[in-house]
C-alpha cells in the first residue's frame, strides 16, 4: 500500500528521471488486475493468503470509492479503474486508516475492513475467472529462470554494456546470493 501511494511522490520519482505518470499508472493497473488473476488459485469461500487479503482490501476499497469499477464484455468481467485520482486518494485514506489502526491497536477496526473489504470474494466471478484461465491452459503454479545480467565495458565504475548469460538450474538460482 505504501509502495502504490508513493508511486507518484515528487521526492522518490526524482530518484529515477524516466519514470512518469504512465509508469505509474501502468503499475497501479498491473495491481488491480492481479486482484482478478489471483481468484483463480483460490480454493473454498474466503482467502486465506495474507498477500491475497491484502491485494484484495486495497482494491476493495478502490471499488467501494467508486475509483474502480467492474466491467462486463463479450461475459468476461474486468476491473478498470475509474478515476485515477480517486484511487490515489482511496490509498491515501485507506493507508491513514490502516497507520491509525496499528498504533492504536484497533484490533475491531483491523478486523471490520478485513471482513468488509480483504477476506471474502464473490465466488461467481472467481469461478468465471476459473473458467477463463483453463479454456488458455494457464497454468495455476509456474516458475521460470531469469537470466543474469553480467556487466561488461565498465567505464568509470558504470556498465555501458551487458550480456545475458542463461542459467538452466533453478536450484542454484535461488539459492545464489546478490
Amino acid at each position: 500500500m505504501v509502495a502504490l501511494y508513493l508511486l507518484w511522490d515528487p521526492e522518490v520519482r526524482a530518484l529515477y528521471p524516466g519514470y512518469s505518470d504512465d509508469c505509474a499508472e501502468a503499475a497501479l493497473r498491473s495491481f488491480v488486475r492481479r486482484d482478478l488473476t489471483m481468484l483463480r488459485q483460490v480454493a473454498g469461500s474466503r482467502l486465506e493468503d495474507n498477500h491475497k487479503r491484502a491485494t484484495h482490501l486495497i482494491v476493495g476499497y478502490g471499488q467501494s470509492r467508486d475509483a474502480i469499477a467492474r466491467i462486463k464484455v463479450r461475459n468476461q468481467t474486468f476491473l478498470v479503474i475509474r478515476d485515477i485520482p480517486a484511487m490515489k486518494t482511496a490509498i491515501r485514506d485507506l493507508l491513514i486508516e490502516v497507520m491509525r489502526i496499528r498504533a492504536e491497536g484497533d484490533y475491531a477496526g483491523a478486523r471490520q475492513l478485513f471482513i468488509t473489504y480483504g477476506l471474502f470474494f464473490d465466488k461467481a466471478l472467481r469461478d468465471e475467472i476459473v473458467v477463463r484461465a483453463q479454456s488458455l491452459s494457464i497454468p495455476q503454479h509456474y516458475a521460470f529462470l531469469l537470466p543474469e545480467v553480467v556487466p561488461r565495458e565498465l567505464v568509470g565504475g558504470i556498465a555501458r554494456d551487458a550480456v545475458l548469460r542463461y542459467v538452466n538450474d533453478f536450484d542454484s538460482q535461488m539459492l545464489q546470493k546478490y
